[in-house]
């Protein structure tokens, strides 16, 4: 898939976050990848400080009886997010969200270094245009296949002219993307 973008490290930089908004509940195939399975426990125990001469109390909340903890997260935030389009919004809660819902095609490290997500590798065709390879094994929620074509749908929607987004400025220096080859 190719990203044609204007020029300059500020569009690369628009390319990195908007990549970071392009798939809505990926996971791969195999079970492999970088994500790790949680599993909520049965109980949580909180134990809290006490000043010196009492004893802190100890707290066992169980897990509610209806909830899969297998199948289920739970994420708490102070509002509702303000949509669960990854696309659209950068407020706090609804980063908090879609961040558990959406993958990148590149991410950052904690030293801030650009590392791979959906893409395995990226580099410059020209001035304007910068390639990117995809993951393989890659399936959204319902078990279809995740595609260059699909990337490109995201990225173009972003860009689009009429698309409304609170992201703008993150997204100036992108002119297009579409499937090589």
């Amino acid at each position: 898939m190719n990203i044609k973008k204007r020029s300059g490290l500020r569009a690369f930089a628009g390319i990195a976050v908007v990549s970071g908004l392009v798939l809505s509940a990926c996971g791969n195939d195999d079970g492999g990848g970088d994500t790790a399975a949680t599993t909520a426990p049965a109980a949580t125990t909180a134990t809290t400080s006490a000043p010196a001469g009492t004893q802190a109390p100890e707290t066992t909340a169980p897990a509610p009886e209806d909830v899969d903890t297998e199948a289920s997260i739970t994420i708490a935030v102070s509002t509702e997010p303000s949509t669960l389009d990854g696309q659209v919004a950068n407020d706090r809660n609804a980063r908090v969200v879609t961040g558990n819902l959406f993958e990148a095609l590149i991410k950052r490290d904690r030293e801030a270094q650009l590392t791979p997500g959906l893409a395995t590798s990226w580099t410059t065709v020209d001035e304007s245009t910068w390639e990117f390879t995809l993951r393989d094994g890659v399936v959204y929620h319902d078990g279809s296949p995740f595609t260059a074509e699909s990337a490109a749908y995201s990225i173009n929607r972003m860009v689009a002219e009429d698309f409304e987004t609170q992201r703008g400025s993150y997204i100036d220096g992108i002119l297009s993307a579409e499937v090589a080859g």
